[in-house]
């Protein structure tokens, strides 16, 4: 019974190997017969037309006003730049990542007549660039791009002999010019002379067609009557005088101003004295055993003397004190029941305003009036402290007679002219050699040889 289980595993682990490498034949026969794609060409391919579109967008982008004007200028402008701009949208590279849009960039250089295109792409796989010479173009003008055609000529020449016909003048002392003969011969016109306005007189210069002679007349400045000059401008002190006067309620007394101010108080009894409305009275009690007539008596009693057993009278009499009124202090004056107190209080004498200026009881402004100094009319001009006058004396010029051509012979020039006569030029045959020049595009012309020079021009 074991030995058949044993017998069973064994041959499920052989199956299990046998389908095992089976499977592994079947994948490497796909791998050979179906390889990888090469994806290196995708790659590049990608980074290829990355940087394609970052060259179109700067070519239509850098126009004449964008290009650089100075030989070595370069302007430069990023991906991000381009982006931002909306001249690109964002790309990616072959693995789907942004590429580095702060270090790629487009750079454009003036070169000579040239303008030379560095286009630096950064991805995460790859980072290169590209150069591309920009030659002969014109930018977009007015929206309108067009590419020059520069075309360049050669210059040939070649040797040509032949024969032509040539004038020439067959009577004596003409001379040929073009296809007609010559021969002048002196002739004396007058004719009116030149003339130019002249000045004889010494000192006068001429304007126009007279003579002028400019003179300055000189004099000092003055200054205003009851003014005095400083060289600058002339000036004038005038003096204000007014009375000074004493503030409202004061009396001025030459010296200074005074007002007196009275106090008036009422006058009051002395403590324990009452005012009767004419004096002030005090009234006591007097107790005593001796009887005085002259006294008012109010009562009587009597005691007993306890030392002689005696009764003893008493008599009480009314007693009035009178006092006189009194002042607050001794600075007033009692008169009746009133107290005065006089007291002086004393000002200086015043002027108008501050301008013045207080001596005793005058009061005394200075005013210093300025003028300019002053020349003796209106036709002189004044200069600091000189008056000067241009005077001018006008005189008729001459007229002064020349020839350009010729001789003077009082207001006429003699001049010696020229008469001129023509005839018909005679023909002979000449035999010649020369050099032709042309200019072709043709880097060679049969019978022609190139001088070296060429030229090139664009459209």
């Amino acid at each position: 019974m074991s030995k058949r289980e044993g017998s069973g595993i064994g041959i499920t682990l052989t199956g299990f190997l046998l389908r095992l490498i089976l499977i592994i034949i079947f994948v490497l026969l796909l791998i050979w017969l179906f390889p990888m794609p090469n994806l290196q060409h995708y790659y590049s391919s990608a980074f290829g037309e990355n940087i394609d579109k970052m060259k179109d967008a700067a070519t239509s982008y850098y126009t004449n006003e964008r290009l650089p004007k100075t030989e070595k200028e370069t302007v430069k402008m990023s991906l991000k730049e381009m982006i931002d701009k909306k001249l690109l949208l964002p790309f990616v590279d072959s693995k789907g990542k942004k590429c580095d849009e702060d270090h790629s960039y487009v750079e454009i250089t003036k070169s000579g007549s040239e303008y030379i295109m560095k286009i630096y792409l950064s991805c995460d796989d790859e980072s290169d660039y590209i150069v591309i010479p920009m030659g002969c173009y014109d930018k977009c003008e007015n929206g309108n791009c067009k590419q020059k055609v520069c075309t360049t000529q050669y210059q040939y020449k070649k040797t040509v002999k032949g024969t032509k016909k040539v004038a020439y003048c067959s009577k004596s002392g003409y001379v040929l010019s073009g296809k007609t003969c010559y021969k002048k011969s002196d002739i004396e016109n007058l004719v009116d002379a030149k003339y130019k306005y002249v000045c004889t007189t010494s000192g006068y210069d001429l304007s126009g067609t007279n003579c002028i002679k400019k003179t300055t007349d000189t004099k000092t400045a003055t200054c205003p009557s009851g003014y005095t000059g400083n060289g600058t401008n002339c000036k004038k002190t005038v003096t204000d005088t007014k009375d000074a006067t004493c503030p409202s309620g004061y009396t001025g007394n030459g010296t200074n101003c005074k007002r007196t101010v009275t106090d008036t108080k009422t006058a009051t009894c002395p403590s324990g004295y009452d005012d009767n409305g004419s004096s002030c009275v005090k009234i006591t009690t007097q107790d005593t055993t001796v009887y005085d007539a002259s006294k008012t008596l109010i009562r009587t009693y009597t005691t007993k003397d306890c030392d002689t057993c005696s009764t003893v009278r008493h008599y009480v009499y009314r007693i009035t004190q009178t006092a006189s009124y009194k002042c607050p202090d001794s600075t007033y004056t009692l008169s009746g029941k009133t107290c005065t107190k006089s007291t002086v209080s004393t000002k200086p004498y015043q002027c108008p305003d501050s301008t013045y200026t207080l001596s005793g009881t005058t009061c005394t402004k200075s005013t210093v009036d300025t003028k300019p100094y002053q020349c003796p009319d209106s036709t002189y001009t004044l200069s600091g402290t000189t008056c000067t006058k241009t005077i001018t004396d006008t005189k008729p010029a001459t007229k002064s007679y020349y020839c350009e051509k010729g001789k003077l012979v009082g207001t006429k020039c003699s001049v010696t002219g020229q008469k001129v006569d023509t005839m018909k030029p005679s023909y002979k045959t000449k035999s010649y050699t020369s050099t032709k020049y042309t200019w072709s595009t043709k880097t060679s012309l049969n019978g022609w040889t190139k001088t070296g020079k060429t030229k090139t021009s664009c459209k």
